[in-house]
């Protein structure tokens, strides 16, 4: 359901629970945070965040294609000296719908591109993201996202339940 910021919080603190060593980085002035916003040091990989308010709309497609270039090349030129990239997620809240063609096109051609050949370029949607959530204890799932009812019903007490819709059919 999030979208903008606050999908990439919702990312953030979940990666922050489920990946040790993820760094979430925040954006400084100006220089913003040089298209990296959260990265493992010690694997080499990189995350940076699309989150669109509508994926399929023509507009936002050719948006997220060239800030998919963009962005990676922009990580690439400030980080790769500093901290080497060896895997880089563009996450995309897709919203379960899918990936438009152009944005995995332009994924494979990044990943042809011989001056990038030692860094594995992929994308990361809501469904490997909800993958990643479900995968956290429920206590980390709770810091997340607040308190998770119990869904499991359980026996109904028909004579209560009669008790509340004769309350309710004669209530002003």
């Amino acid at each position: 359901q999030y979208k903008g910021q606050a999908f990439e919080d919702f990312f953030v603190a979940v990666m922050t629970k489920a990946e040790p060593g993820f760094q979430a980085v925040k954006a400084y002035g100006n220089i913003g945070d040089r298209k990296n916003d959260g990265f493992v040091r010690d694997t080499g990989t990189y995350y940076q965040v699309y989150a669109p308010d509508d994926i399929s709309k023509e507009k936002t497609i050719s948006d997220g294609v060239k800030k998919l270039e963009n962005d990676f090349k922009g990580l690439y030129e400030n980080w790769n000296d500093t901290c080497k990239i060896k895997k880089y997620y563009f996450v995309i809240n897709d919203r379960y719908e899918g990936l438009p063609a152009p944005i995995i096109q332009k994924v494979c051609e990044l990943n042809a591109e011989h001056l990038y050949s030692d860094v594995e370029i992929l994308t990361f949607t809501a469904k490997e993201l909800q993958r990643v959530f479900d995968g956290l204890s429920e206590d980390d799932m709770q810091e997340v996202v607040g308190f998770i009812p119990n869904v499991s019903t359980g026996l109904i007490e028909y004579g209560a339940l009669n008790e509340v819709v004769t309350y309710l059919l004669n209530a002003e």
